[in-house]
């Protein structure tokens, strides 16, 4: 089901910066609607979070209070990160410009042409795969902002009046973030090459080919430029002349749209179709681990107290692939899965060992399998849940599984011995994906008064009734 409106969702980890400690890592905060999709990374300064939407809007959103104390709309989706510069806030538009407001205020200081007015996104169809979904952010130096831009250049523009310092051109769009490292400014481009400008003669220093488009932001690693492509590779490259060091290729042909972070001495970095993030050792290339997301991975991972955080689309869980040992330990526990048209939680068939599903409301429209259980998998246990029906596939599951003290309020293609069932509940379910996203009545009354326990989430929405 397609929505309207999407929540910004602000959830516990270090980033949120949420004062309570007591509160468990991953719990739901606050939500907030807005006019459309959001791709834009959000930016946090003085307590107030900035974030643009495909409505056209920036929205400045008081982190206390969760109320919108300003939003600025532009003619275009929003899709870039804020830049935020003592009292201006950057960001670019698919309007064609770039805009420069008060941060305070949400007033237009001025906006700078990005020559891409008449410009548009490229679709994926039959013929192509363009995938053109992203959009440059600023990035402030100094009293210079550099913003590249769909008509495939990069621009230097005075942070105080908007007026044009230089641009360097490329073959096609500039989508990707710039980075710099004092002396040069790096960045990527659709020409599928990345570039190093000299920051004093603004001159081009190198420009090395990275096999495919590149998107990602350059991280700037021991004297490496090191980015992802749509060459099914994270390359890297000398800083200095440009030469590559290094070269990671994904045999399986994943794009690589996800920017490399660095952290405790590795790279982490998400990828496309091979559905995961990885750990990289920077000095080589070489992958130390990789966790399974089970959905594309193309955001840019975040690092907070040793945990690495990646969005994906799907709530889904894999293991190794193959017969393999080393315990998986993964635990689903008092959530709320929605799936729409699909299943809510799912196993992807990768010889999971050791699952945990506890307490958790599990539903999908409309009604079907919402939880998809492998007979590849071992040691699963499902317990306390009100799930909408489960799926063995393969099947048969394994004798070690635990499913027990269960709630079905839809069929399922599996036992459900030592369970119960409510199929009286299954039209009340549906009030989940209603339009006005309030559970029915008779659902609140019975996760809430007879299973409180199971469905956190759950609990927080029948508040609102």
């Amino acid at each position: 089901m397609l929505r309207k409106a999407l929540l910004l969702l602000a959830v516990l980890c270090g980033f949120a910066g949420a004062a309570d400690a007591s509160i468990a890592p991953g719990t739901l905060l606050w939500k907030l609607k807005t006019g459309g999709p959001i791709w834009s990374p959000p930016s946090v300064d003085g307590g107030i979070l900035y974030v643009g939407n495909d409505d056209g809007n920036l929205y400045a959103i008081e982190l206390r209070s969760h109320v919108t104390r300003w939003k600025f709309h532009t003619s275009g989706k929003v899709r870039s990160r804020a830049a935020i510069s003592g009292t201006r806030i950057y960001f670019a538009s698919d309007d064609g410009y770039l805009h420069a407001l008060d941060k305070r205020t949400g007033r237009e200081a001025w906006r700078f042409d990005l020559k891409a007015k008449d410009l548009a996104r490229r679709p994926p169809s039959p013929d192509n795969s363009f995938y053109d979904f992203l959009q440059s952010s600023p990035l402030v130096l100094g009293t210079t902002v550099y913003a590249g831009s769909l008509n495939g250049s990069m621009f230097a523009i005075d942070s105080q009046t908007g007026r044009k310092l230089w641009s360097i051109d490329t073959l096609d769009a500039v989508r990707g973030n710039p980075a710099v490292d004092g002396k040069s400014l790096y960045f990527g481009s659709w020409d599928d090459h990345v570039y190093a400008i000299d920051l004093a003669t603004h001159a081009v220093r190198w420009r090395s080919n990275a096999g495919g488009i590149v998107q990602s932001t350059p991280a700037l690693v021991n004297g490496q430029v090191i980015v992802g492509s749509r060459g099914a590779a994270l390359v890297a490259f000398d800083a200095a002349t440009g030469a590559e060091r290094w070269r990671h290729v994904y045999s399986d042909g994943s794009w690589v749209e996800s920017s490399a972070v660095l952290g405790n001495g590795l790279l982490y970095v998400g990828s496309s179709d091979a559905l995961k993030v990885s750990a990289i050792d920077p000095a080589n290339g070489n992958e130390v681990w990789a966790f399974k997301t089970g959905g594309w991975t193309w955001s840019t991972p975040v690092i907070s107290n040793n945990t690495v955080m990646n969005s994906t689309r799907a709530v889904t869980f894999e293991g190794a692939g193959r017969p393999d040992p080393t315990p998986n330990d993964i635990v689903f526990r008092n959530n709320l899965f929605k799936g729409s048209g699909g299943t809510g939680l799912q196993s992807w068939g990768g010889y999971t060992k050791g699952v945990t599903i506890e307490g958790n409301v599990i539903l999908v429209e409309n009604g079907s399998q919402a939880l998809r259980l492998s007979g590849r998998d071992s040691n699963v246990v499902v317990k306390g849940n009100v799930i909408d029906g489960y799926q063995a596939y393969p099947a048969p599951l394994p004798a070690d599984t635990v499913l027990t003290d269960n709630i079905f309020v839809s069929s399922s293609r599996g036992s459900t011995s030592g369970n119960d069932t409510k199929p009286d509940l299954r039209s009340a379910a549906d009030s989940f994906f209603a339009p006005e996203g309030r559970p029915d009545e008779r659902l609140c009354k019975f996760l809430v008064g007879n299973r409180a326990d199971v469905a956190i989430g759950a609990s927080d929405a029948c508040k609102t009734k």
